[in-house]
């Protein structure tokens, strides 16, 4: 009985690391015959202090006057819960042109001396101005505002007053961009202000990404497709679908530094495959280990290191050779692998072992074994520092360690458990997928503080940006 209970924790800690699966309702990829709207809350000012609105339906008005309800996102308005912008709606909507939202308030009350005061609140829906054309297969992102006039009246009427605009596009070098594999969609974010000013369509389960900065575009891995996408990050427009085989999966994927190769692996072949960019087509695979997870290709291009989660193993490919060169034996689920800044250990996290062991490059001999805690989800090392961030399940932080002791020497405090981590250089900020809240959390490493928090939507998968730090 005892053994039972052990194995059936390992076996959750596994499937809690494999992300193939979807942890929410999946919606359909956009297709040609339907847009759609993403309606974001900017941060509430101090002039709403105490204000609280229930929040009712929220529609786009055609402007023929139909109204197209959307999924509400954010129940309540209130400032102590709006520091920060908030997906407030999304939906699909026939194309055409619009004039805006109707947006009904079911409650609002106000701080007062003693507990709270109700508010009477409009009977009908309030209308927004915001006139904007939902176009075929293409998504419309609005910021909503509420205006600080929206105060009760003697009468203790609230007269709220919501402006709406269309988001501002984003240069490349401020855009960070997070997969969403719930929404099938990427979010494009501004990696200094921390506003969605962008939303994508992709195909189905977008969940790896590699951006090639020269070329100025963004490939994604569509597991649910079998396919690559490729992005035209300036034109806004997919330029290409890259065919791999049925049943493949492609689940993460990496650029060799020229940009001529991009290796993908494929969680349901067990494979991993060699594409040519220039002609969007595959070249060669390999097989690896059982389940696939997780990539990592060094900094020359010369060898990429595949985790293998259903097989507790990884596999060493040759990139220029396209060939698997071996594969070595880990003592548990290896969830994720990443680079010291000279190239020469592999530090790996282990789903179902509370060490993470360090291993010698090129042969993979292990040369340290250090406790991280059980059921490690996130690890990344800055090449500027070597510094080493470790997120744990359960753990609404980062472990931060410094080799070559691998001593624990700090923390940043997370808002939830971590599944992902980039580093963006230009701003020296580490950004943190956390699944469950559907955020992407900024945190400063120079303060080691909390910059910014940003909805990006269901499931969200990786975050990336073209100043990306590996």
């Amino acid at each position: 009985m005892r053994t039972a209970a052990v194995l059936a924790v390992v076996a959750s800690l596994v499937a809690g690391c494999r992300t193939v699966a979807t942890r929410g309702p999946v919606a359909e990829p956009l297709d040609r015959s339907a847009s759609e709207v993403f309606v974001y809350l900017e941060p509430l000012s101090a002039e709403a202090a105490g204000l609280r609105l229930e929040m009712g339906t929220v529609a786009a008005v055609s402007a023929g006057g139909t109204l197209s309800p959307l999924d509400a996102r954010t129940p309540v308005i209130a400032r102590e819960d709006s520091g920060r912008q908030r997906l407030f709606a999304w939906g699909r909507l026939a194309p055409g042109a619009y004039t805006g939202l109707a947006i009904q308030v079911l409650k609002a009350t106000v701080a007062a001396v003693e507990g709270s005061a109700a508010l009477l609140v409009p009977a009908e829906p309030l209308r927004v101005e915001a006139g904007f054309t939902a176009y075929p297969g293409q998504s419309v992102v609005l910021w909503l505002s509420l205006e600080p006039g929206s105060h009760p009246t003697g009468s203790f009427e609230l007269s709220p007053a919501f402006t709406a605009r269309l988001a501002p596009r984003l240069l490349l070098e401020r855009s960070a961009y997070c997969s969403i594999e719930g929404m099938a969609s990427l979010a494009v974010f501004d990696k200094v202000a921390g506003k969605v000013a962008w939303v994508y369509p992709a195909g189905r389960l977008p969940e790896g990404m590699a951006l090639d900065p020269l070329l100025r575009r963004l490939y994604v891995a569509l597991s649910g497709d079998d396919e690559v996408q490729v992005i035209d990050l300036d034109a806004g427009a997919t330029v290409a679908r890259i065919r791999l085989q049925p049943g493949d999966h492609p689940r993460e994927i990496a650029l060799t530094p020229d940009g001529r190769l991009l290796v993908s692996i494929n969680a349901g072949s067990n494979t991993a495959s060699f594409i040519d960019t220039a002609a969007a087509a595959e070249l060669r695979r390999a097989r690896t280990g059982l389940d696939p997870g997780a990539l990592l290709v060094d900094r020359l291009g010369r060898r990429a290191y595949v985790f293998n989660r259903g097989a507790n193993s990884i596999t060493v490919l040759d990139i220029p050779a396209r060939a698997a060169l071996f594969t070595r034996a880990t003592e548990g689920v290896p969830v994720r692998g990443q680079l010291n800044r000279d190239g020469t250990r592999l530090f790996v996290i282990q789903a179902a072992s509370p060490f993470a062991v360090v291993l010698s490059v090129p042969d993979l001999s292990q040369v340290g074994r250090y406790f991280v805690g059980f059921g490690a989800t996130a690890l990344k090392i800055d090449p500027r520092t070597d510094f080493v961030y470790v997120g744990v399940r359960g753990e609404s932080r980062l472990q931060l360690y410094v080799p070559p002791s691998f001593l624990p020497m700090d923390a940043l405090d997370l808002p939830g458990d971590a599944s992902y981590l980039a580093i963006d250089g230009d701003q020296n900020l580490l950004l943190a997928v956390i699944p469950s809240l559907q955020v992407v959390v900024a945190v400063d490493l120079t303060s080691k503080r909390v910059r910014y928090v940003v909805d990006v939507g269901t499931d969200p998968y990786e975050v990336t940006t073209s100043a990306e730090r590996n």
